[in-house]
Formats: C-alpha cells, sequence, structure tokens
C-alpha cells in the first residue's frame, strides 16, 4: 500500500508541474523552461540521493551496466520527454496533454513485454484498454 501512495503522490506532483510549466511558458521560452527545470531537479536530486544513500553513489559510477542504462534514462526522460511534454502543454494545454502523457503504461508495457519477457494478464489489458477509451476520449472532444 505504501508504493500505491507514492506513486498518487509522484502523479500528483506530475499533475501539478503542468499547471506550473504552464504558468513559466507564458513568460519564457520552452528552451529556457526545460534547462532552468533541469538545473534545479538535477541539484536537488543529487543533494537527496546524497543524503539518503550516500555509500551508494560510488557504487552506481562504477557498475557500467547501471550506469549506461540510467544514462539513456536520463537522455530520454529529462532532455527530450521534457522538452516534448512541456511544448505540448504550450501548444494543446495542460489537460489534453496531461492526457496524452498518461498513455506511458501503454510503452512500458509494450517494452516490459518485448524486452523483459513479463506477463500480461486481465488486469493489465483491462487498464490498457480504459487508457485508450480514454485517450480517443480526449483527441475526439471538440474545442
Amino acid at each position: 500500500m505504501i508504493g500505491i501512495g507514492l506513486a498518487l503522490l509522484a502523479a500528483s506532483g506530475f499533475g501539478a508541474t503542468a499547471i506550473l510549466a504552464r504558468l513559466g511558458l507564458r513568460r519564457m521560452s520552452t528552451a529556457y523552461g526545460v534547462l532552468l527545470s533541469m538545473v534545479v531537479s538535477a541539484a536537488l536530486a543529487l543533494a537527496i540521493a546524497a543524503a539518503l544513500h550516500p555509500g551508494e553513489i560510488a557504487g552506481v559510477v562504477t557498475n557500467l551496466s547501471a550506469l549506461g542504462w540510467f544514462l539513456l534514462v536520463g537522455v530520454l526522460n529529462f532532455p527530450l520527454g521534457r522538452t516534448f511534454n512541456y511544448l505540448s502543454v504550450r501548444l494543446a494545454g495542460v489537460s489534453r496533454a496531461s492526457t496524452v502523457v498518461a498513455t506511458s503504461p501503454l510503452f512500458a508495457t509494450a517494452l516490459a513485454v518485448a524486452l523483459l519477457d513479463e506477463a500480461v494478464n486481465a488486469p493489465i489489458l483491462l487498464g490498457t484498454a480504459a487508457i485508450i477509451v480514454g485517450l480517443i476520449l480526449t483527441l475526439y472532444q471538440k474545442e
């Protein structure tokens, strides 16, 4: 249950950042907003990691396999993902862009099945169908 609570906190934080990004993007360019948010995120993440797990930082640097995967995550999530996210918020609006971004479980499930041999069960298929229906409703709504 703690994991679900943390996931809900993360979801509420991501939802709030879409609103805050939209407010900020009214006053500055997307590129500058991404850069500024990445600098703040990196500094805060490093401070939290150093405070909570000081001994593990050196371990990640020496584990080249883990380092490579997290470097790839850093490239896909922060500069690319955040730029596309902020541009979509600017162009499509918060509610539409956030709904489309929330389809990420579709991609995560497909990649988990293809790359990690994870199994798909009835609840996952039902959730996938719900995501697709929500996406269709969002994309075909009257503006």
